[in-house]
């Protein structure tokens, strides 16, 4: 069997999931994508051949044998990537198992669980002389006093993990800016102890936080670098990028594969970045074990990580080495842009015309591609149902107001 002929195995079909499908098809790789949700919109690409799964999160021995029945059924040794934490959480914790049907190369379990739990991210880089914002880990109502007296305010509560642990309203993250919101917070909602950190904020807003992907081979070398800026971000400043740019920097590269070689890293990783606009310094955020939500953008830019993964996992030699990423390419998540322009339209941060011509630079897109059009529509119908269903709940109101006009005898033809 040629190596080229080995199937990749995705796991989710998000926005995320697209951008390696899209990655890997460029260079005629045959691909399956296990999605669990219809919203997943990487199911309606013409590459991949999209298979129903049971949910990660409650089924997860149930997904593990529809995944070794699927080995079995192909009988051969496929590719295996994550999309998101808490598929690289299950692929970790089944190794074994998926091993005899699958090729993976993700870092150690150990490695995994600390990179997965945010305050295992910011101990590890802490060992490794990683420059990190002020940050606590709380387990009681005590550590709130410390908070109090230490901490300059605002500040960010994370989530430990994104895929176990509940926010009010469920949030990615809470923004908290002064000392009785935390007090508020923390009184009404006790189930956060010990599930999240909190962090002081680096004055930097969007714009300066800066991303860098990085592909570890197994002997934990880089094989492939990328960096980039977030420009925009939903939500604004603190969350996935809905508007990012590649830029190369070499201070960031510098650090992250630093930091990466001195834990043993292996395979797809990112790490995020803010820089802080007095002193200029970056400072560590968080590292993802896994492909990164704007991946697409890597591609498009010259630095393929989802196909150099595959090539080193499945034993293609790299002969060709990557170029340099193409700088200056611009990548937009319209749907996730639209809500963080409105955001900011309403804070008096950007203008309409202003938004309109930064969208009309973008090259690289995360879900629109004429070639493969149907994730594009999909997303679309899925943007403009709620729109619809607003205008026609906003319709049918006038019509029952009309009809009660006319019952009255006030409005009689």
């Amino acid at each position: 069997m040629r190596k080229k002929n080995v199937p990749a195995v995705i796991l989710g079909l998000g926005v995320n999931g697209l951008g390696i499908v899209r990655s890997l098809a460029l260079m005629d790789i045959p691909i399956y994508g296990f999605y669990n949700n219809k919203k997943e919109i990487g199911r309606f690409s013409k590459y991949v051949s999209a298979i129903k799964a049971y949910d990660v999160k409650t089924a997860p021995k149930q997904l593990l044998k529809q995944l070794t029945d699927f080995g079995e059924k192909i009988n051969k040794k496929s590719f295996l990537i994550p999309e998101s934490d808490v598929y690289l959480s299950f692929i970790s914790e089944n190794r074994e198992v998926l091993s005899k049907y699958f090729l993976f190369n993700i870092a150690d379990k150990d490695l995994i669980t600390m990179i997965i739990d945010k305050s295992g991210n910011m101990e590890l880089a802490l060992r490794h002389n990683v420059l990190i914002p002020r940050t606590m880990y709380l387990d009681g109502s005590d550590d709130i006093d410390v908070i109090l007296a230490e901490f300059k305010f605002p500040v960010i509560i994370k989530p430990l993990n994104t895929f176990s642990t509940t926010f009010p309203g469920n949030k990615k993250n809470i923004i908290i800016e002064d000392r009785d919101s935390l007090v508020r917070l923390f009184k009404n909602n006790n189930s956060l102890f010990g599930n999240c950190i909190i962090q002081e904020i680096i004055i930097g807003h969007d714009g300066n936080i800066v991303i860098c992907s990085v592909y570890f081979s197994r002997d934990s070398e880089p094989l492939g670098v990328y960096t980039g800026r977030k420009i925009r971000q939903y939500l604004p400043d603190y969350g996935v990028t809905s508007y990012g740019v590649s830029e190369y920097i070499p201070e960031v590269e510098q650090i992250s594969i630093r930091f990466l070689k001195s834990i043993g890293y292996k395979g797809l990783a990112t790490l995020e970045f803010a820089r802080d606009i007095k002193s200029g310094e970056y400072y560590f955020l968080e590292l993802n074990g896994r492909s990164y939500y704007h991946n697409m953008l890597f591609t498009d830019c010259n630095m393929n990580l989802s196909y150099i993964a595959y090539c080193d996992t499945v034993g293609i030699d790299l002969h060709e080495k990557f170029k340099r990423q193409r700088e200056g390419l611009i990548w937009i998540d319209f749907s996730r842009d639209i809500a963080s322009f409105w955001r900011k339209r309403k804070e008096h941060k950007i203008k309409f015309m202003e938004w309109l011509y930064s969208v009309t630079r973008a090259r690289s897109f995360a879900v629109f591609n004429k070639s493969d059009i149907l994730p594009f529509l999909y997303s679309t119908w899925l943007l403009l149902t709620p729109v619809f269903g607003t205008v026609g709940r906003k319709f049918m109101k006038i019509l029952r107001l009309r009809r009660c006009h006319k019952m009255t005898g006030n409005g009689r033809l």
